[in-house]
């Protein structure tokens, strides 16, 4: 006998709590000449650097940020995406490669570029420049994978820090966002439309990576669908064997611009055995959780009817598929993502970047293994690479998180890291509250590790987590990070100084923004502010001086995507 059991959950994010402020004091220092140099040449693992013990930080003078222009959009989704999972889902970076060319880079799981003589003629180049492993292994730290941070001495090599997230609640054995080919019947997908009686096979389309059917508009593609008059697309999943499977994903993001909503449907063969009306303009993102008994040769139908208005009738839809339980049997949708930062490299200037095989190309993570339904761990989001004016060493910031499910002992902030081989992952070392000793281990590869012994620290933890951007300023002359702050009054983009990366100065509004969080999780939205310099001396524009431009997203639609790249020129004052 069949058993189909049918659950649904609404799949929200979680919210990332600051610390409370609390004010700063500094004595004043000397500012060091800004000189740019090249790593030694190494032919070995790099051995632990020697304590340094940062001088305490000044008092921070009276700097004022105005903005100077009005907001430029340089991609807008809507008319320059490649695909329709392109986005800019972290502040955005820039370098010059060798041929003098500007690359400003678009990260997503599948990373693009922007490229062009200068940054007012930046095009977007189609061909990505990495895509993600998607590894169902927590322990090979290559999932998805988010070009983060850029630097280059010549234009030609360049070194890159990866954010990598493993989520649980995606790494079922079929998940169609992964697993979409050009072939019928890859990995046990097929892709058919309805005509209102019976299936009929799409063809591909490889410009657009999705399938089409009889009508423009009646597309596949990883992770969504779209229908046409008399064309419902229909994904297929047919069974390889004998068992109880479970069925889950993310379903949602109707297009609100008008049409008359549509009728997602899931059958059995011929049988239906789950359905559900999306009215236009609910934008929202639902998860479903099924378990169905089958047999070899059972097909599974994902279909999607536009009721009588094909017109902005797109659809998230995602569905994952696992024999036995799910790998992420739980209620919250962050309750299984495990994210690090991992390591790449490009030697021909940009167009590509590779790595090695997991995880020896693993920078930062926890000291703890992934663990189902421990809520979120995560060492993310890291900022820039800037190489230190005067010690030569390249540091960067990155935010750690602690949020477990119960939402008790949430932890976040910002650690500090340096490096004197940006080719070698193994030689970063955190600081640990007296000098840069703290080495960041793999759990899978030292169980036997103290942990704690290898947790960095945070550093002025009242500031929170404002990692998202660093450079060193050369007009304030001293080092400048921009994030987020949901929760200051008003909510918008920041700025904080030091000298000593480590004491940061009570942060400063750059312009009000609106955030997700505080938006009832819709659109629009802002996110992942970004400072580049358009005259930076830096080849890996690390350099920041008085007038640099603010990049930032602000996302249209749901999911992540939607996004417009916008910027706005600012000036310091001091």
């Amino acid at each position: 006998m069949r058993i189909l059991k049918i659950h649904y959950r609404s799949q929200f994010a979680l919210l990332f709590l600051l610390l409370a402020a609390l004010a700063c004091q500094f004595p004043a220092a000397v500012t060091p000449e800004l000189e740019v140099t090249s790593p030694p040449p190494v032919a070995t693992r790099t051995p632990f650097p020697p304590t340094v013990t940062p001088i305490p930080s000044p008092t921070p003078l009276n700097v004022e940020v105005s903005i100077l222009t009005e907001e430029e959009i340089i991609f807008d989704w809507e008319t320059d995406r490649c695909a329709d999972f392109h986005s800019a889902d972290l502040p955005v970076r820039a370098f010059r490669n060798a041929d003098g060319q500007i690359q400003l880079s678009l990260p997503f799981p599948v990373n693009y570029r922007m490229i062009g003589p200068d940054f007012d003629s930046l095009v977007v180049d189609c061909d990505p420049i990495m895509q993600s492993g998607w590894n169902l292994d927590p322990a090979v730290f290559d999932f998805n994978e988010w070009l983060a941070s850029f630097y280059t001495f010549d234009g030609q090599t360049i070194y890159a820090l990866v954010h990598n997230e493993f989520h649980g609640d995606e790494a079922s054995a079929w998940h169609i966002h992964r697993d979409l080919s050009g072939n019928q019947g890859e990995k046990d997908w097929s892709y058919f439309y309805w005509n209102g009686s019976s299936y009929s096979p799409m063809v591909f389309d490889a410009a657009d990576n999705s399938w089409r059917g009889s009508g423009d508009l009646c597309r596949i593609g990883p992770g969504w669908m779209h229908p046409d008059f008399g064309c419902d697309p229909a994904l297929a999943w047919t069974s390889p064997q004998d068992g109880r499977i479970t069925l889950t994903g993310n379903y949602g993001g109707n297009d609100p611009g008008g049409g008359d909503g549509v009728v997602a449907s899931i059958f059995l063969n011929e049988s239906e055995i789950w359905s559900q009306t999306i009215e236009n303009g609910d934008d929202g993102m639902y998860f479903q959780f099924l378990e169905i008994d089958v047999i070899a040769g059972d097909v599974l139908y994902f279909r999607l009817d536009d009721r009588a208005d094909p017109g902005w009738d797109y659809l998230a839809f995602d569905p994952q598929i696992n024999f036995g339980p799910d790998p992420c049997p739980d209620t919250v949708f962050a309750g299984c993502n495990y994210i690090s930062i991992t390591s790449a490299i490009s030697i021909d200037g940009g167009k590509t970047f590779t790595h090695p095989p997991g995880p020896d190309h693993l920078v930062a993570t926890w000291p703890y293994p992934y663990t189902i339904a421990r809520g979120l761990l995560a060492m993310w989001q890291p900022s820039n690479i800037v190489q230190h004016p005067t010690d030569g060493y390249f540091y960067v910031l990155v935010q750690r998180d602690d949020v477990p499910l119960e939402g008790q002992g949430l932890l976040q902030g910002m650690c500090v890291m340096r490096t004197m081989d940006l080719s070698d992952p193994d030689s970063w070392r955190a600081w640990d509250g007296e000098g840069f000793n703290m080495r960041m281990i793999n759990p899978y590869e030292e169980p036997e590790a103290v942990a704690e012994d290898h947790l960095c620290p945070t550093v002025t933890p009242h500031i929170g987590a404002m990692s998202y951007t660093m450079t060193y300023n050369s007009y304030i002359e001293k080092f400048i990070a921009i994030a987020d702050r949901i929760w200051s009054e008003p909510p918008g983009f920041y700025f904080t100084l030091s000298d000593d990366l480590i004491h940061w100065s009570e942060p400063q509004l750059i312009m009000p923004a609106t955030f997700v969080q505080l938006n009832n999780w819709q659109p629009p939205y802002d996110a992942y502010p970004s400072l580049i310099d358009h005259n930076s001396p830096s080849m890996s524009f690390d350099v920041t001086g008085q007038q640099p431009f603010m990049y930032f997203a602000r996302f249209q639609r749901s999911g992540g995507l939607g996004v417009q790249v916008i910027r706005v020129q600012l000036e310091f004052q001091k």
